[in-house]
């Protein structure tokens, strides 16, 4: 199992440089392009388009996570199920794994995007506008955006007792909110744009209270996804 999740790690590693590159090739390769620092920074992480947007985070990687999801650990025997006294400790458990493959996942995003950045650009220049921090900022943000949607995966896993119908189902629902802020949700508040944090950092727009209540906002959508998942898995039927 072990030999499985480095192999996963590895492909992630190899998936996000290949879109880094494909994404940011013309700023990294094509020294004509006459932008400053900050701009090229910007663009390449940009929340419209690129490596770093809500519609990369929303529409692309939302299926690397879930097939991440659901191959990153064991699927559970029912022999391993009724070892637990409570179903309680059984869906903590798989929200606990829920949480450690969305860390995974938006580290390893993370990771891509601070070393191909680093070895193009100077680490003073990097460092000046605090791109490490920002970064690290975004990848926490991430992992709690993509432990919600993991938790969705898993409510319409448990409501349909099918893998490929929640897959898709995940991805329909994850998609159509997407478009949904996109068209139609302009001033107030979705849960997709607090995946702006790149281009609020570097354009100064928000302040530090208004970074934590993306926090906050994220947390309290994560808990209350794990109240519905909860409900759902205290009344299901592992025999059926």
């Amino acid at each position: 199992m072990k030999a499985k999740r480095a192999i996963i790690v590895i492909i992630l590693w190899v998936f996000f440089s290949f879109v880094w590159f494909i994404q940011n090739r013309h700023f990294v390769f094509q020294s004509h392009l006459r932008l400053s620092f900050v701009e090229t920074l910007l663009l390449m992480n940009s929340s419209a388009v690129g490596y770093s947007s809500i519609q990369a985070y929303a529409l692309f990687y939302t299926i690397p996570f879930l097939v991440c999801l659901d191959h990153f650990f064991l699927s559970k025997p029912i022999c391993f199920i009724v070892r637990f006294a409570k179903r309680r400790h059984l869906y903590v458990r798989e929200f606990i794994e829920i949480v450690i493959v969305a860390s995974v996942f938006s580290f390893m995003h993370t990771l891509v995007n601070v070393l191909w950045t680093s070895y193009f650009f100077s680490f003073e220049q990097l460092q000046e506008v605090n791109f490490f921090s920002i970064a690290l900022c975004n990848g926490v943000l991430l992992s709690i955006f993509y432990t919600s949607v993991g938790l969705i995966h898993q409510c319409f896993k448990h409501l349909t007792r099918q893998l490929n119908v929640a897959f898709f189902l995940t991805l329909l629902l994850v998609g159509f909110w997407f478009f949904i802020e996109k068209l139609f949700i302009f001033t107030s508040w979705g849960p997709m744009k607090d995946l702006t944090m790149y281009t609020q950092w570097l354009e100064n727009r928000w302040t530090i209270i208004e970074f934590l209540f993306a926090y906050i906002r994220q947390a309290l959508l994560a808990f209350f996804l794990f109240f519905i998942y909860s409900f759902l898995y205290e009344r299901k039927d592992f025999i059926s």
